[in-house]
């Protein structure tokens, strides 16, 4: 990227940043005003009011709420010390009859493996390539507080 370029992108992004300021004036002058809608109603809102969720908490969430990545979290958690493959995990979870509604399950296991390496609950032991995948286990707590030590 030269110079002309970055010009280019700094002033699209200016003007864009213009926009949406006098959006959001326009917002609030809108409803600064206590405007009614087109029933009547007014349409001034009460301030809302809510917590933003900590990471923490969101991860349990997503581990807890009953979906292909919370029952493959729960699996590794099962047994730490086994490494899984995509494969292997699908076969496992063919054979205990989990419902895989998928078109491919391979590729939606695939996203859950990755999110849950992402997130902390399960690592990459082995890198696949060819036809040789790639291979996970869970992360023990020794692993996690070990984790906590180094930092």
């Amino acid at each position: 990227m030269d110079a002309k370029q970055i010009a280019a992108i700094e002033l699209a992004m200016a003007e864009e940043h213009k926009r949406d300021k006098e959006a959001l004036d326009r917002l609030k002058r809108f409803i600064g005003n206590g405007a009614t809608g087109t029933n009547g109603h007014s349409s001034k809102a009460l301030p809302v009011q809510f917590e933003i969720p900590q990471v923490e908490d969101m991860v349990d969430d997503v581990i807890n709420n009953g979906t292909i990545r919370s029952r493959v979290a729960e699996v590794f958690a099962a047994d730490p010390e086994r490494r899984w493959t995509i494969p292997t995990m699908l076969q496992y979870l063919k054979s205990v009859n989990y419902p895989l509604h998928a078109q491919k399950p391979e590729v939606t296991l695939s996203g859950a493996f990755r999110r849950l390496n992402e997130i902390g609950k399960i690592k990459r032991v082995r890198r696949g390539h060819g036809r040789n995948p790639h291979v996970y286990k869970a992360i023990t707590e020794e692993e996690l507080s070990g984790k906590s030590e180094e930092k």
